[in-house]
Order: C-alpha cells, then structure tokens, then sequence
C-alpha cells in the first residue's frame, strides 16, 4: 500500500541520515585524536619547559597527514585544510597554499563532481590565499567555482556563501574589474544586513571593502563614509585594538592621503602598525604592510631621513617571514 511505501521510504532515509551521523562522528573523533597526538608531543614534561613553537607543531602535523591516514581521505582533507587556512593566518602563504591544494585534491575525489560544503570551503580559502600571495588570476578562477558550487547549495543564504562573494570580490578590484566587484559588494552588504545574527564583523569588513572599491574609482567622499560605517561597527563589535580595525585604518590612512589630510593619514598608519605589532607581531604580513604604506607616505612628504629606515626594516622582515616570493609584491595586497 502507499502507506506502507512511505513508512519503508522513511525508515530507509533515516538509516541513511544515521550511517551519516555515524561517519561524521567517527570523522570527528579521528580529526580530535589526530590533533592530541601532534600537540601532546609538544607539551613540555618535567625535564623540558620550553613550548616548541607552533611553526614546528604544524610542520610535524603536515609530515604526519602525507604519511598516514591514506584510508581516511575525509579526516585527512580535513586536517590539511586547517592546517593551511592556520598557515595563511600565521602569514605563510606558501605553506597555506600548498595544504590547501593538497586538500582541494582529496575533496574533488569525494565529491565525484557533485556540489559539496567541504569542496566550497576549501576553495574559498585557497582564494584568500591566492589574494594574499597577489595571484589574483588564480584568486579570481578558483572563488568564482566555489560561490558558483555555493549557489547550488540548499544554502546558499548562510554567511559562507556571503563570504565566498565578498573574497571573490577583493580578487576582482584587485585586478581592475571594479564595477563587478561592486556590484558584488552591495549583494554582500544588502545580504548581510537582512541575516539576523549577533556577530557584525562580517558586515563591518564588507563595508571596509566596499570603501576600498569607491577609493579605487576615487570616489573618495562615499569611500569615506563607507569607512566611517565599517569602523563604527568593527569597534563595536569586537574593540578598538581588533586587527580588523587596524586593516580599516591603513586603508583610511590611504583614503586621507589622497584627501589631503597628511596629519590624519600619518595617525591612521602609525595606530595600525602599533595594533597588528600587539597582536601579529612587528614580523607578520599585517604589520609589514601597514609600515610599508607609512614609508610610502613619508617619501611621498620628502621625509625621507624617516622613510628609508622604515622601508629597508620592512622588506628585511618580508623576507625573513615569506622567504623570497617576491615581499614587496605581497606587500601591496593589503586591500
């Protein structure tokens, strides 16, 4: 009878949902288990106080991902991408990169060509690393496949998605195509505002962005006021000493500069190098950059005297922290 197709069609789709909730938690626990083991051999014992540092810790992870867990490719796509997107955060790109590509592999394997949250995720961090590294081409081709794989998701509305859309974006002004990064940022911004949800950081960095879009087309006056808005959330929600804050001011230090506000943008580049050095570190990329506008500043006053030592101590970092892939390249990629 229909009914009893139903009831069967209903038991079988909860025995698929319970395989899978199973899979994912056995998943979960391989992945917790996997990070005890790379993190307890750090911890010091009673002969050895010194923590090794994290550098180490994910280098020993990375060596331990490519020699084992061969038959568990979803923990191992797993592991190497948080592993890389914690490489990107810690600045280096190279290594981010190459986890990234390495779990974008094992993703596409899983997938087998469908549309899937983790195959989205992975690109889309790969396109923040691609930006950060300003291989912008690469950027904008692997992001453009991951909002494109997000829009035939069941949700498509949720904060990655909007995410996906503003990185793509970034990629997109970086390489001259500002009016669809606009275009892109106001769907961004206008989606953004209609998700009811408590954390506005998402909101205050499209605005930074949408800011740095204006500036490009110098429009100046509304970058301004876009800026004004991102600030305003950014310190509301997360503190006035927040590294997203200090993103913002580099960029309305630059904004000034191009007003004529030479004592406003001075102030604005030396509290954001004095923010990413409390919570980065004077050799993070962040940092770098930030001095790198405020040397770029003083030449463009003829401060000369003051520029040079900033600028050789900038690319000196840069090249101790990214090797040589060409820092001062990277360094103009704050945007």
């Amino acid at each position: 009878s229909v009914g009893l197709l139903r009831a069967r069609a209903a038991e079988a789709q909860a025995l698929e949902e319970a395989a899978a909730a199973r899979a994912a938690q056995a998943e979960s626990e391989s992945v917790l288990q996997f990070v005890v083991d790379i993190f307890g051999a750090a911890t010091p014992d009673s002969e050895r106080r010194d923590l090794q540092p994290v550098g180490e810790v994910l280098q020993r992870g990375a060596e331990k991902i490519g020699d084992s867990l061969a038959d568990q490719p979803a923990v191992r796509a797993r592991l190497l991408t948080t592993i890389g997107d914690i490489y990107r955060s810690l600045g280096d790109y190279d290594r981010s990169n190459q986890m990234l590509e390495d779990a974008l592999v094992v993703y596409r394997e899983l997938a087998r060509g469908g549309p899937t949250v983790e195959l989205a995720d992975v690109l889309d961090q790969l396109g923040r690393t691609h930006v950060q590294r300003a291989r912008f081409e690469d950027a904008e081709r692997v992001l453009r496949e991951a909002v494109e794989i997000r829009r035939q998701l069941p949700d498509d509305a949720g904060l990655a998605s909007v995410n996906a859309l503003g990185n793509l974006s970034n990629a997109l002004r970086n390489l001259g195509k500002t009016e669809e990064a606009i275009e892109l940022r106001r769907e961004v911004i206008d989606r953004l505002e209609a998700i009811d949800d408590e954390n506005r950081l998402p909101l205050g960095r499209a605005y930074a962005g949408y800011a740095s879009d204006l500036e490009s087309l110098d429009r100046l006056d509304e970058a301004l006021e876009a800026t004004e808005r991102a600030l305003e959330i950014v310190v509301e929600e997360g503190g006035d000493s927040h590294q997203l804050v200090g993103a913002i001011l580099v960029n309305r230090g630059d904004l000034r500069d191009k007003r004529r506000e030479p004592e406003l943008a001075e102030a604005d580049y030396r509290r954001a190098i004095e923010i990413f050095e409390n919570s980065l570190g004077a050799d993070h990329p962040n940092t770098l950059i930030a001095a790198n506008n405020l040397a770029g500043f003083l030449r463009g006053r003829g401060r000369l005297d003051e520029a040079e030592p900033i600028t050789l101590e900038t690319v000196a970092q840069a090249r101790a922290a990214l090797g040589e892939q060409q820092p001062l390249a990277v360094l103009g990629t704050f945007k």
